[in-house]
């Protein structure tokens, strides 16, 4: 009877072990610059270096005298150029070498089970400071960027790597803020975006720009008077206690004020 271990399944040998060694070996050579890649850009990779394993071949082929020889090498060129490096060879060769899907991040957070028992209680010691001070509606904001060229959030990386890191571009830091404010019933108020505006060389700084308003063209005014945005600008892009105290907090009283509520 056989054992239990010569039992099991055991998949195809792989064809051109050299080849899918060197596709790993690219892999890690474009991981070690953080460059970010996905699987799209992992399969292409690996028809690039399918095709000068090709072309290597090809020049074997004319340089070969012995027809058998040639024939061996003709029906390893036909195998060669049937590889698609489809889904499910990309599965099964990010598992070959324990390759993930991994998030870009340069700390660890904490898992989610050590804020599990915190929520509820931070949920009830609110509503209770609201029945105390009779405060029927709660307003939230919150600041976030958009970036215009964003980095990839994901990419793909060895189990296991600690650090995973992606290099960056000028363009990539070019964002803008954007502060979204909602009430407790669901009310969404109309959104304030802070751009970025050219700062002059001789001013000394100061993250207020003469004009507090950027010029939009016709069309971009007209959809900003029909959202009823607010649309600001600084040197930086970011929001200021200026900005807040001279024109968000007014315009938030602004919209608000045309309902009682407290």
């Amino acid at each position: 009877m056989k054992s239990d271990h010569s039992c099991k399944k055991r998949g195809k040998p792989i064809l051109f072990p050299d080849m899918d060694q060197e596709i790993f070996e690219s892999f890690l050579e474009t991981r070690a610059k953080f460059l970010p890649i996905s699987d799209e850009l992992l399969s292409q990779k690996a028809k690039r270096i399918r095709d000068k394993y090709v072309e290597a071949i090809n020049d074997e082929i004319r340089n070969q005298n012995n027809n058998l020889k040639k024939e061996e090498l003709k029906k390893k060129k036909k195998a060669l150029e049937k590889l698609r490096f489809s889904a499910g060879w990309l599965q099964k060769f990010k598992k070959r070498y324990k390759i993930e899907k991994r998030k870009v991040t340069t700390y660890v957070t904490k898992e989610f089970t050590y804020y599990e028992k915190l929520i509820p209680k931070w949920f009830s010691n609110f509503d209770s400071l609201c029945q105390k001070q009779g405060i029927s509606t709660l307003i939230n904001f919150d600041e976030t960027s958009l970036f215009f060229e964003l980095n990839p959030s994901h990419v793909l990386e060895v189990k296991g790597t600690k650090y995973i890191g992606v290099s960056s571009h000028a363009k990539s830091k070019e964002r803008c803020t954007l502060i979204f404010t909602i009430t407790n019933n669901g009310e969404k108020l109309p959104v304030c975006i802070i751009l970025k505006t050219p700062k002059p060389k001789d001013k000394i700084y100061n993250d207020n720009p003469p004009s507090d308003f950027p010029t939009v063209n016709e069309e971009t005014k007209k959809l900003i008077e029909k959202e009823g945005a607010l649309i600001l600008h600084s040197y930086s892009g970011w929001n200021s206690t200026y900005i807040m105290v001279k024109h968000f907090i007014p315009f938030l009283n602004k919209y608000l004020g045309k309902k009682e509520r407290k």
